[in-house]
This record gives C-alpha cells, structure tokens and sequence, in this order.
C-alpha cells in the first residue's frame, strides 16, 4: 500500500520511528489481513546462497544454527531430499525459474546471460495478473549477467556492501534484504504478487558473527571456517524470522524456502563449490508453506529446484504451460495420494567452471566451461569428469566418503546425459566396451 510509506515519511520527520510504526500498524494493519474472497495466492521465494541442508537444525544439525527456519520448516511441506541441478549460483537460480537444466537455458556459468525468449514462472504468473519484484544481494545475479530482471517487473539489485574484506563483490547483508521485502509486501494495496528476497549468507569469506557465538556454543579465540559458516546461518536466520513474522500475517501467502547450493566444507579435500557433484554442495534445503491448503509433510522421494516452477503452476491452479524437465509436486501436495509421488527418480546434474572472466565471447564460454556430469540413481551418484576422462561413484549412505573408482561400465542414463549436453567430442570411447559403443553409436552419440 503506496500510502503506508507516504505517512511513514511524513510522520517520521515529528516523530520517533516507535511510535511511528505504533500508530502506521494500528491504522492499516487490517488492511494487510485483508485477502480479496477467490483471489489466487501470493507467492514468496525465500532463497539463501550456499546453504547446505545438514547444516539446519531440521536437517538433523546439532548446533542451533536455524531456530526460526527450523520452525517454518516444521510447519511447510519439507524436502528431505532436495537437490540443485548445478552448485552455481546463476545457473541454478535460473533453473529455478525456468524449469531448465543449465544447458536448456544457457546460463551455464557465472556471468553467461540465459537465452533471450524464454519462458519463466514469473512470466507466467505476469500474465495472470501477478506483480513481480526480485531483491538480489549476490553480484552474480546482475540484471546484465544473468538476464533474469526480463522476467520481473521489478528487479532490485541491493548490492551497496562489500562482504569480500570490504573490497570486492557488491552484496548486501540479511538485514538489508529483509528491510526492503518487508517494505515493499506492506507496498502492496493489490494482489496477487509474486516476491523474490534472495540472501547472501552464508556464502564465503564466511564472515564471523560474534553476537551468535554463544548461541552456537563456540568460545574459541579463533573459530574455523566451518565454524564461521554456522554464525553466517544464525545471523541469516534471526532476519529472515522477522520476514517469516511479517508474512504469518498476511493470508494465502504461499511462502518458499530454498537455495542454490551447498558447500563443501573440506569434504573430499575440497573448500567451496562449483567444480564438483559432491552431496555437500548438491543437497538443499526445500520447503513450501500455504496454511489454508497444505498440511505439514515430510517428503523423501528425490525433489529437484527445477521442480519449482511446476508445482507453484499446479499449486495456483494456473493453466499456463510451462516446458519443463520439473515434476509438479501439487496434485500429491493437495490431494495426499501416495500413488501421486514420483518414486524411483533419476537426477540429473552437471558442474562448470567458475565466473566468465572474458565477456567478450559468451558463446564459446559457455561451451567450453563443463567440468563434470552426473547422475543420483538408487542413492547412488555416477560422476564423470571431462578432464582426465575419470568415472566415479559414491553412496548416499557415505557421501563423504572417498570416492569409489569407476571402470568401463558406464551407466545407460549417464550416456545420454552426456549425449543431451553435447559432449560427443569428449565422449569416453576409449573406456567402453565394444557393445557400450555400439550403443552410444544407435543413440547418435559417435560416428
């Protein structure tokens, strides 16, 4: 509602901000729990940068890192084995709102923009009479990196600080994202609206929150980098509870949960993500909330964050169509038939290289920049690296544990995987056997 910030500025010049929003919430605040009888729901993508599910509390994490998203996630449906598509930040953001794998869309990299003409869910949603905003706090969401405002009518880029030592990178900090969401969902006058506040935390250098310490239990002079991840969580945590708080009292609001990646945490020897398909930096948090229509749900089968765009579709009951690799979790989420669950499911992923540092040649960057592939059937995940040609594997059940050398035997799925992504130069001739390449030869693979 535009005149709740024409009063807040005229009130806040004679009076203190307490009182302000005393008399500002006592005047309107009927009218945010107000909903237009039959009006489709709105909808909050809550999403937070290389966050790995076992590090929240839900998620079984034994520090208090998430009291405030433990408490969401206890009241939504909730994913216990979700998973991104790329442990990148554009392109799995992207994926997120197209239903596209990264190669379908092209933002495969950092700073390779997504083909122009493609259809999103807040395109989708924009035709049905939805207002769209984005607040991003992570640089490599750029409008001119990624593409992505073409498909919000707003697309804020809150971007002042500079979390890398004061230097490098413009992002901004929970408590800036929270203050603008919550200003511009008490803007709105009209419905339905779709939101999008995107936090930056706990991405690296894993910045140290001293005021969270004790909460978390460490008293050491100097914490560890794991242990620095874990108060980035808990600074994120207390300002996205305030959003949730603001939100409980806005009703049929579908409210989402989410994020891009994980982190690997010394894992395999490795700080960071990006470069590899490990389960530190696939699995993520994924939850989604609508009081008046869902029940409290855990679901174990495997769920992808190209399943968003879908479900909302189906949860909305929109009839807009939307391409898409995605499964559409809302006939099961709304009717709670078991026949309804997607069992036995492939995923499908890919790894490439960091940031486009050359933006003169996006074509061939984002060709040249596939590191790995990979597949997650049976809790098991088949990798294999273009580099070296080297096949692994490794469990669910030990994910951390090293990895489990492969041999000639490629797996079918893996093979056209490699065969959708265009990787018939690279293909691992010399490693199959003489019926794998008749194989890869019938579905087109080889020559």
């Amino acid at each position: 509602m535009k005149r709740w910030f024409v009063l807040r500025n005229i009130f806040t010049e004679f009076l203190p901000a307490s009182l302000v929003s005393i008399f500002l919430c006592n005047a309107f605040g009927h009218a945010l729990a107000k909903s237009p009888p039959n009006q489709p729901p709105n909808i909050v993508v809550i999403s937070a940068d290389t966050l790995r599910a076992d590090r929240l509390g839900f998620y079984g994490y034994e520090k208090n890192t998430s009291p405030n998203i433990d408490t969401f996630l206890e009241d939504s449906v909730t994913f216990s084995q979700a998973r991104t598509v790329e442990p990148l930040t554009a392109p799995a953001f992207v994926s997120m709102w197209t239903g596209k794998y990264p190669h379908q869309h092209g933002a495969t990299r950092n700073g390779i923009r997504m083909f122009k003409g493609l259809e999103s869910l807040p395109k989708l949603l924009g035709r049905h009479g939805y207002i769209s905003s984005a607040f991003i706090s992570n640089w490599t969401l750029k409008a001119k990196l990624t593409g992505l405002n073409l498909h919000f009518e707003e697309y804020n880029e809150v971007l002042h600080h500079k979390r890398w030592f004061g230097l490098f990178f413009g992002e901004a900090t929970a408590k800036d994202i929270t203050a603008h969401a919550i200003d511009w969902v008490q803007s709105q006058d009209e419905g339905p609206y779709l939101l999008w506040a995107h936090y930056s935390e706990p991405h690296a250098p894993y910045i140290r929150h001293r005021e969270f310490e004790q909460q978390l239990g460490y008293n050491a002079k100097n914490l560890s980098k794991s242990q620095r991840y874990d108060t980035e969580i808990a600074f994120m945590d207390t300002h996205i509870g305030n959003l949730l708080t603001t939100l409980q009292s806005i009703p049929n609001t579908i409210v989402i949960f989410i994020s891009d990646h994980g982190e690997n945490l010394g894992e395999h020897g490795y700080w960071g993500h990006g470069r590899h398909l490990y389960e530190a930096s696939m699995r993520i948090p994924m939850a989604i909330s609508w009081p008046e229509k869902l029940n409290p749900l855990v679901i174990h089968e495997p769920a992808m964050i190209i399943d968003i765009p879908k479900t909302i579709l189906g949860l909305t009951q929109q009839t807009a169509y939307l391409e898409s690799d995605g499964y559409d979790w809302a006939p099961f989420l709304l009717e709670q038939d078991n026949r309804l669950l997607l069992k036995n499911r492939i995923g499908f992923f890919q790894a490439h290289k960091g940031a486009l540092k050359n933006k003169s040649n996006m074509d061939r960057g984002r060709h040249k920049g596939l590191l790995c592939l990979g597949i997650l059937k049976d809790q098991t995940m088949e990798l294999f690296y273009l580099k070296g040609k080297k096949h692994f594997y490794y469990q669910l059940t030990n994910p951390a544990a090293p990895l489990i050398p492969g041999n000639s035997d490629f797996s079918p799925q893996l093979i056209r995987w490699a065969n959708e992504i265009q990787l018939s130069e690279r293909a691992p001739q010399q490693q199959l056997s003489p019926g794998e390449l008749d194989q890869l030869k019938s579905l087109g693979y080889l020559e």
